[in-house]
């Protein structure tokens, strides 16, 4: 049974807030594909994750594009759903 969205109404991140030594944050209740984009609050891109599987959820490790793993603060990120038919 598959737990995926119909679309981006009810995402949720967690845990939230993250503690210390937490080496994940799951976002759940996606749409079976999305891209999502994780920024600073100065607009610098810190990584780009996608949901593919099709299970509604995705893991991001809090590792940033050059590999080294982000500090603690405010992030914003932006969901963008996929359409599946065009990757067919």
């Amino acid at each position: 049974m598959s737990t995926f969205a119909k679309d981006l109404s009810d995402v949720y991140v967690y845990p939230n807030p993250t503690k210390e030594g937490t080496e994940k944050i799951t976002f759940a209740n996606l749409p079976q594909r999305a891209k999502i984009s994780i920024w600073t609050m100065d607009g610098i891109l810190i990584n780009e994750i996608e949901e593919t599987d099709g299970n509604g959820g995705v893991d991001y490790s809090l590792i940033d594009l050059s590999g080294n793993k982000i500090s603690s603060g405010i992030y914003f990120y932006t969901i963008s759903a996929k359409s599946v038919e065009s990757e067919q």
